[in-house]
């Protein structure tokens, strides 16, 4: 392409990332290639000023889109902290200015929104908020018990903020669209409390714990167009009714996976069911992505990013069976 034209680039690659992992799978393929025909000239576009016919405006989404960009092709070990967790950071350093930004990120816990976070989830929680900037989708995969939950939610929290990073303005669909989270039952109200306990202002949870009775599908009516709502619903639940539930909320914030491996049996109805679920963003939590074969990160990935991984016979012959080969 012509040499002046490269500046450009940076203007619109976050939206073609964003749409490679869309629902949509003509948008997908269109962006997929797309995307790898600019590829190579990002790496030359660094080097290049701006045009003069740049207003002020483009100038600095081009600085902004670069430093999201960099995200993608930097180890996120190397990558600063989001700018929200970075605003957290700046909060606390206000409060005690003896502590500078960068011994707190390393070595102390931070206080914020009345939780404190350990270095380790300032890391996750940059890393799902820069990918919720590209419009990508991730899975956490920490230990039980180190905060999976607090992190999501604090993500999910983090939309109230908006932001110069924030590209939700890329699907109008989403945007006043409430998050769902999917969780086995005995965790359901291990959401509901942290979410009351932390988020109080920023978020309210809709459990759903007692099936799909006349009083909950008159509550999901009520907060379906409620950017606070965070619905809580057992696996169970839905795959009984998530034809039902699609029917009154077409399009989700967030989509959340607790203990995602849930769905790592490609055959299940579970698993049927939650592809159908449309939503901007989309999140896996859980400990042990693999328990017994490659093979179920196949599902995981589907749901995340589908096509990612190729189809699922060419996953088997590429992937799988050489893993196979050699254990």
């Amino acid at each position: 392409i012509p040499s002046r034209i490269i500046p450009y680039i940076l203007l619109i690659a976050p939206s073609i990332v964003h749409g490679i992992s869309h629902f949509d799978e003509n948008l997908r393929a269109i962006t997929t290639k797309l995307f790898s025909w600019l590829l190579p000239y990002l790496a030359i576009e660094v080097s290049m000023e701006n045009p003069n016919e740049f207003s002020i405006d483009m100038v600095n989404i081009r600085r902004r889109n670069s430093k999201l960009l960099s995200f993608l092709f930097v180890h996120e070990r190397k990558v600063e902290y989001h700018p929200y967790v970075a605003k957290m950071l700046l909060n606390r350093q206000d409060r005690d200015d003896k502590e500078d930004t960068a011994t707190i990120g390393i070595n102390n816990n931070i206080e914020a929104l009345s939780l404190t976070y350990r270095p380790y989830q300032l890391r996750g929680i940059s890393w799902l908020l820069y990918l919720r900037d590209l419009g990508l989708h991730g899975l956490l995969c920490d230990d039980m018990g180190l905060g999976k939950t607090i992190q999501a939610l604090t993500v999910v929290a983090a939309r109230s903020e908006g932001g110069v990073f924030n590209m939700e303005h890329l699907n109008v669909a989403s945007v006043q669209c409430p998050t769902l989270v999917l969780c086995p039952s005995s965790v359901l109200m291990h959401w509901n409390n942290e979410i009351k306990t932390y988020f109080p202002n920023k978020l309210i949870p809709v459990p759903f714990e007692n099936g799909w009775t006349k009083k909950v599908r008159k509550q999901i009516k009520k907060e379906k167009n409620n950017s606070k709502a965070v619905f809580l619903m057992s696996y169970g639940l839905f795959r009984s009714r998530y034809v039902s539930l699609n029917s009154i909320i077409s399009h989700w914030y967030y989509v959340i996976l607790d203990e995602g491996h849930i769905i790592s049996n490609i055959k299940s109805k579970g698993y049927v069911a939650t592809k159908s679920l449309k939503a901007q963003y989309r999140l896996i939590l859980s400990g042990t992505p693999i328990q017994n074969s490659a093979m179920e990160l196949f599902p995981l990935f589907e749901f995340l990013m589908p096509d990612f991984l190729g189809k699922v016979e060419d996953y088997r012959r590429d992937v799988l069976k050489p893993i196979e080969a050699v254990q």
